[in-house]
């Protein structure tokens, strides 16, 4: 078999599996850095909130960055990985493109194993913004969110909602 490059690793093995939990990076083209833009950051925001109240993902976590969105989120069964991943982009397309932006043709996806802890990757999609410098570890990111489920618990991992210190090394 040959080696796969490109969008064609990305797909090579990608399956949908309803009820599975998905790490999801969605990047927008050419890494334009639009997407902690208010307007834009608001309807990305909303959009994905949305897919979760019409059941095609329970949204566990996400972190919009400037030019990049990581969902943590178990995927439902009204639509495929890929449809969900499709309609986000389709629903936020115009304001990207109000912005001269759009976003990139792929995605990336993980499904966690069922005995795979999802606290490793909420910590990861928490933490995004303060190693990349974009928050100082004293202020909250304002484009994170946490479902109340995770919160519940994973707010007990930090201090006063805030990482620890040591986590930014």
């Amino acid at each position: 078999m040959p080696h796969l490059r490109g969008y064609s690793a990305l797909r090579r093995g990608r399956c949908s599996t309803p009820g599975c939990i998905y790490f999801i990076t969605i990047c927008t083209a050419d890494r334009v850095e639009v997407l902690t833009c208010d307007d834009i950051g608001a309807s990305v925001q909303a959009e994905i909130l949305c897919m979760g109240s019409a059941f095609v993902w329970n949204v566990r976590a996400f972190t919009l960055m400037p030019d990049h969105v990581h969902i943590l989120a178990e995927l439902g069964n009204l639509l495929s990985l890929s449809q969900a991943v499709a309609r986000l982009k389709a629903k936020t397309r115009t304001a990207l493109l109000a912005r001269g932006a759009r976003w990139q043709a792929n995605y990336f996806d993980h499904r966690l194993a069922a005995s795979e802890s999802i606290h490793p990757v909420l910590l990861y999609v928490y933490l995004n913004p303060y190693r990349k410098n974009l928050v100082k570890a004293s202020e909250r990111w304002p484009w994170f969110y946490c479902h109340e489920s995770e919160w519940s618990w994973f707010k007990d991992c930090l201090t006063q909602d805030l990482p620890e210190p040591a986590w930014l090394l």
